[in-house]
């Protein structure tokens, strides 16, 4: 339980910020990426009780759809790191312990759990799909595909610029059946989202090419690989598995009015 000397202040410490990600760089790694690169569209508050930062919200506000808030360190009993929370409409993924603060604070959300997954060391195993990063004349099919399958894994679709990101895709032609992208790409870890295959082209090994291919890159640049999935995807799993990933950290997604599922 927060003690009457806690206190929420705005921002982060960089020199702090730096220390926890060499001791655990996965659970850090939206944190310091977002700071290096889009520090107009993150904001920090945490947590400081005793004169040490207990935990954080790292909110981020270039989402089209609504500001996505990743909640680090314990959630017991935190109501004043709670009471930081935008307001509804929003999503968070936070611990296990917050999400009853969360409720007293921003109402009713829906509670859908993750699993955070990274890959050790050891070799990739091989994946016969032909796949590819995309590069600025592909746009075009990364943006068909956003607005003929709408939904949270394709949403950043909309906006990306595939000369700048690391984004691959498997192709039928012209068409875009699957892409993933590395969200995160740190010296030491990248963070792999945005895995989506076309309903039609499923269980055809697109999700573990798009996927694959970015762990080779992640390897590539001396990094390791992780990624989140929603627990009880037992398909999505399976395929992370067979690439390497084992489950390392749970955690709730939280849809606090905004109609959105991971």
């Amino acid at each position: 339980m927060a003690s009457e000397r806690a206190r929420i202040e705005e921002g982060i410490d960089r020199a702090w910020l730096r220390a926890q990600a060499l001791r655990d760089p996965f659970v850090h790694a939206f944190a310091v990426w977002d700071l290096e690169h889009a520090p107009d569209r993150v904001r920090f508050s945490r947590l400081v009780a005793d004169g040490a930062t207990r935990a954080y919200l790292l909110q981020w506000l270039g989402n089209p759809r609504c500001p996505v808030v990743h909640w680090i360190g314990p959630g017991e009993g935190d109501e004043l790191l709670a009471g930081a929370l935008p307001p509804r409409p929003f999503v968070a993924v936070v611990p296990p312990g917050a999400v009853e603060a969360v409720r007293r604070g921003r109402g009713p959300v829906e509670v859908y759990p993750l699993l955070g997954m990274r890959r050790g060391p050891g070799p990739i195993p091989p994946v016969t799909t032909a796949c590819r990063r995309l590069r600025a004349a592909d746009t075009e099919a990364l943006r068909a595909l956003a607005r003929e399958f709408p939904g949270a894994l394709t949403s950043s679709y909309a906006i990306a610029e595939p000369e700048r990101e690391l984004i691959w895709g498997v192709f039928d032609g012209l068409r875009l059946l699957g892409v993933a992208r590395a969200q995160v790409a740190l010296p030491d870890i990248w963070v792999i989202g945005g895995v989506f295959t076309v309903p039609d082209a499923r269980n055809r090994g697109v999700a573990s090419a798009t996927t694959g291919a970015l762990v080779r890159a992640a390897a590539g640049a001396g990094a390791a690989a992780g990624l989140w999935v929603r627990a009880e995807n037992a398909s999505a799993r399976r395929v992370y598995e067979r690439l390497g990933f084992r489950g390392a950290l749970r955690r709730l997604y939280l849809d606090a009015g905004a109609a959105t599922s991971p």
